[in-house]
């Protein structure tokens, strides 16, 4: 994996992960990466979920004056073997914008992925979503058209992370997701990202769900680059030392099927191009 970095990845900091974040360095060191970059969730007003009793409003939530001083504390103790970098996962959501802005503000980020974890007060991942929608193709549809409006209300990140990740949880199993279905609103999407300078994440935590795609599918990886699209970021989305860089080894031959020869690794919010291994 000599030259590729993850840029996606959590820690005992997010609520979903129980791993120390020195467990999550020395995984990347064994994997043979070349840097990573720490992002862990900050889902401001994250919703009461009815199926999962323990996600309280502060779930996702994480003391900076903590994080900051403990990752940057590990990368200076492993800067001879691996580059470490801060960054953070904000969960976007319309009436959230101002919050977020103000958690930006406060500095120090090298990098800021934004996802959409939460849809109308509710977050993908649990059945109840699914069945607000008459069939699984509406609901993904849904998804799409609250990501674009979220990127227009808050296009203060870098990377917009797991774009088709609804689709990791769709509950009906003999729905079979075509991204062709959503080719307007992601190319819309998309065209979005590349107005406001915004890099596509391809995230490999697809694979860990058993799907046969990263997300984004290949399809809308060649479609962004159709579009003039060039800002891609990488990164295994992993909350234990096992998925730390998962399934990397396909990463290289993917990106090139799409057409692209470099990735972007963001240091205090600038994109630097890497070439591909």
């Amino acid at each position: 994996m000599t030259n590729l970095w993850d840029t996606h990845m959590h820690t005992s900091f997010s609520g979903d992960s129980k791993t120390p974040p020195e467990e999550q360095l020395r995984s990347a060191i064994e994997k043979g990466l070349t840097g990573v970059c720490i992002t862990d969730h900050m889902d401001l007003d994250f919703p009461p979920v009815p199926e999962n009793p323990e996600l309280t409003g502060d779930f996702f939530l994480f003391d900076p004056k903590k994080y900051f001083p403990a990752i940057r504390a590990l990368a200076e103790k492993y800067r001879d073997r691996l580059t470490v970098l801060t960054g953070i996962e904000l969960g976007l959501q319309t009436q959230a914008a101002e919050k977020n802005r103000a958690v930006i503000a406060e500095g120090g980020y090298d990098f800021v992925i934004g996802s959409i974890h939460v849809v109308d007060g509710c977050d993908p991942y649990y059945a109840s979503w699914w069945e607000r929608f008459p069939d699984a193709k509406q609901a993904v549809r849904h998804y799409f058209e609250v990501t674009l409006e979220n990127i227009r209300d808050f296009p203060a990140f870098d990377a917009l992370g797991h774009l088709d990740y609804v689709v990791r949880y769709a509950k009906d199993p003999l729905y079979r997701y075509r991204w062709e279905d959503f080719e307007d609103v992601l190319e819309a999407i998309l065209s979005l990202l590349i107005k406001k300078g915004i890099a596509l994440e391809l995230n490999t935590g697809a694979f860990r769900a058993g799907l046969h795609h990263p997300n984004p599918d290949e399809g809308i990886l060649k479609l962004y680059r159709s579009l003039g699209g060039e800002l891609v970021t990488i990164g295994a989305d992993a909350h234990n030392p096992l998925h730390v860089g998962l399934a990397f080894d396909r990463v290289p031959g993917i990106l090139r099927e799409c057409g692209f020869t470099h990735y972007a690794v963001y240091k205090k919010r600038k994109p630097e191009f890497l070439p591909l291994p």
